[in-house]
């Protein structure tokens, strides 16, 4: 009896080894959802700062002329003309300290305060300079002159001045645009050292000015009693975004934020995010930038932007979870709208295709530009792609007529903000035309605002 005990527990080698890779391979999968679970959690990155615009939207502030009186010394003896033009940091401190000096009174401090939800308590109460002084003049020779009080002493002394061209002598018409396309890397720049004020307490920081003293953009002439106002245009911008690589899930990614280029600081709701695949092209007129607590899909997982340093230095992505088909107006996302409306107000279901790819128009009667593209889109050939129009204007009938004066030979629909506030807030339109190139499961290809961009992929 005790032999047959013993040959019934013996299993044959064969089973064993099934047992074995059983075993192993369980072990395996418990070693990668493990590696999985701690690759796949919240981003706490370390940001470096880099000088420029990166892959963001050049802009800057016009310094307009002064509405107060301020007192500085250092004006160079060999100036014919000149004047000063402020720009005002940490705004909230700089009304603080206007209302302890008496330049403006409690009653209207405190519609201030309650316009701007200031914070006294997160203020200084040393006074600290809150504004960056520019003197721009023209010399006895007649060359314009910049001086920034790079210090804030209120000195212009012991500050170099910018060197630039002035006028602009353009050689012909391909030098001008060239010049007006990349005048940022053109522009003089000035190095500042200023009062940085953190909940009650007073640094220095340093950061880089980019000033524009032409007027390109603008036929703004200046009201103000001092004439000389009308003869000089000076605005500011700073040129600085940070930067980090990071990875999720095996993808490579970069990121780049910007704080609207009209402030030098991070403490503010102005921040966007710009996230690309590591070696992608990116378009400056496709990427529409994240914001702080907005949703972002980084290898089909979701992450909320949760925060930034007040210096820019560290940004933290909370994980959301797994999202294979992320929703939004983004290039990479599904194309959220399920429902389309005619200009009758009749709901029907997004158009199906069973072609390669829907080319989506949004236009309206209110930019020409936007009714412009209609001859070229009839020249589109439709074997493979499908053409819907939207209009977004609100009067329904004038659209309606619209298309049917164009003879467009698509699909139209009415999306007029009134009514669909919620959905013209996930669409993010800003300018019209705006094209959307999705494929058949209404994955968005590309998001342009010209034509030609879109065909190219098609």
């Amino acid at each position: 009896m005790h032999n047959s005990m013993k040959k019934s527990l013996q299993l044959p080698i064969s089973l064993i080894l099934l047992l074995a890779i059983l075993v192993s391979c369980k072990n395996q999968k418990e070693e990668k959802e493990t590696s999985a679970k701690t690759t796949i959690s919240d981003l706490n990155m370390e940001m470096e700062s880099r000088l420029g615009y990166g892959d963001f939207i050049p802009n800057r502030e016009i310094l307009f002329p002064l509405n107060q009186e301020i007192s500085y010394i250092g004006v160079p003896e060999n100036l014919t003309s000149y004047v000063v033009r402020s720009f005002v940091l940490q705004k909230n401190q700089h009304y603080y300290n206007q209302y302890k000096l008496g330049q403006i009174s409690e009653e209207h401090y405190q519609k201030i305060q309650e316009i701007f939800d200031i914070d006294q308590s997160v203020l200084s109460e040393e006074m600290p300079n809150t504004e960056l002084l520019f003197l721009i003049g023209t010399d006895t020779n007649g060359n314009r002159v910049i001086i920034p009080d790079a210090n804030q002493n209120y000195d212009f002394s012991d500050d170099a001045p910018l060197q630039f061209e002035f006028p602009l002598e353009f050689i012909d018409e391909d030098d001008e645009e060239f010049f007006e396309e990349n005048q940022e890397k053109f522009l003089p720049r000035a190095q500042f050292t200023a009062d940085y004020v953190l909940r009650g307490e007073v640094t220095k920081r340093s950061f880089i000015v980019s000033v524009n003293p032409y007027a390109l953009e603008t036929e703004m002439n200046f009201y103000a009693d001092d004439p000389n106002e009308k003869e000089y245009f000076l605005a500011v911008s700073f040129p600085k975004i940070q930067f980090t690589q990071f990875e999720v899930d095996g993808q490579e990614f970069q990121l780049q934020v910007a704080n609207n280029f009209l402030d030098p600081f991070y403490a503010s709701n102005d921040v966007q995010f710009v996230f690309y695949k590591k070696d992608e092209e990116v378009t400056q007129l496709n990427k529409i930038p994240f914001q702080l607590k907005d949703t972002v899909n980084l290898n089909n997982q979701d992450y909320q932007i949760e925060s930034i340093s007040d210096d820019g230095k560290k940004v933290t992505l909370k994980h959301l979870g797994k999202n294979k088909k992320p929703l939004g107006s983004r290039m990479g996302n599904y194309f959220p709208l399920s429902e389309v409306n005619t200009f009758h107000g009749e709901t029907q279901a997004f158009p199906v295709t069973d072609k390669e790819f829907q080319l989506l128009y949004f236009w309206t009667l209110e930019e020409k530009r936007s009714l412009k593209e209609v001859p070229d889109l009839k020249e589109i050939d439709t074997s493979r792609v499908d053409i819907i129009g939207f209009s977004v204007d609100e009067n329904a009938g004038a659209a309606d007529r619209m298309q049917y004066r164009r003879t467009m030979k698509w699909p139209n629909y009415h999306l007029p903000l009134s009514q669909h506030k919620e959905k013209m807030e996930q669409l993010k339109l800003e300018t019209y035309p705006t094209y959307f190139l999705l494929n058949k499961d209404k994955k968005i290809i590309v998001r342009s605002l010209h034509l030609s961009e879109v065909k190219r992929n098609f």
